[in-house]
């Protein structure tokens, strides 16, 4: 379903910043930056999943990579790029990599323990990019799974992209921060209430899969009068979850699982 999926994150702040913190409010959690820890399908611009926390760490990535594998029936993604986020390598061997057995080193000592490694057919690029005053200034890409070989293949059979980059989830993220006020920067508009804040992340992320049309992905016709035109669609259409641009009337008279 993802041939080609990027993740990334995405800021957000309520009620306080995190140096307003009280030792008491940074334990519990429920204040300050919330995080929108994302995966996009490149190919159809589609939100795959969505994970939000008061945290960029470990456990938030692990829930991110899961939750995507368990939205493909665990098939992995044949190219993934991110940024240069560490936690995401060890979330992505958690959940896709296979167990092995290291070798000993001679005859006594301990038994090594089971250990992952990814599979052989695992693509993972990562993008790190260098600011100087706000400005990106040089971009280096490291392959982290796979050989040079695969990459290249990934990339020659990518109908998006000819080169490792996180440019689709950015610019989801922007849209992201049009369609939610709470999530603009410098705005007085952000999150009082934690539940709210997730509501509308939520309420966004719908809006944007299935009623929002995607200017990339529109697709040419030829109509009755030999004329051609374009037939806009939505992320949902692209993926073949529906066969039309939702409005948003139909939007609302349907019920939605959250987070679902």
């Amino acid at each position: 379903m993802c041939p080609k999926s990027r993740w990334m994150r995405c800021g957000a702040l309520w009620e306080k910043k995190d140096k307003h913190l009280s030792p008491e409010e940074q334990a519990a959690g429920e204040l300050g930056s919330q995080w929108d820890h994302t995966a996009i399908d490149a190919r159809t611009k589609m939100v795959v999943s969505l994970i939000q926390g008061p945290s960029r760490d470990q456990e938030t990535c692990d829930r991110l990579v899961e939750d995507f594998a368990n939205r493909t029936n665990h098939k992995p993604p044949e190219l993934v790029t991110t940024d240069e986020h560490a936690p995401y390598q060890n979330s992505l061997l958690k959940t896709y990599g296979q167990d092995f057995l290291p070798e000993r080193n001679g005859n006594t000592g301990r038994k090594p323990n089971p250990r992952k490694r990814p599979s052989e057919d695992m693509v993972y690029a990562t993008v790190d990019k260098t600011r100087e005053n706000g400005e990106v200034v040089h971009v280096d890409t490291t392959l982290v799974f796979g050989t040079e070989e695969q990459l290249g293949q990934a990339l020659d059979r990518s109908p998006v992209s000819a080169n490792v980059n996180t440019a689709f989830v950015e610019r989801q993220n922007g849209t992201a921060r049009h369609l939610n006020a709470r999530k603009q920067r410098k705005t007085y508009s952000f999150s009082k209430q934690l539940l709210e804040h997730f509501a509308m992340t939520w309420l966004a992320v719908f809006y944007y899969n299935f009623c929002w049309a995607h200017r990339t992905l529109r697709v040419s016709e030829v109509g009755p009068d030999d004329e051609s035109r374009y037939i806009p669609r939505s992320p949902a259409m692209a993926a073949r979850l529906s066969d039309h641009i939702w409005t948003v009337e139909e939007f609302l008279d349907w019920q939605v699982l959250g987070g679902a």
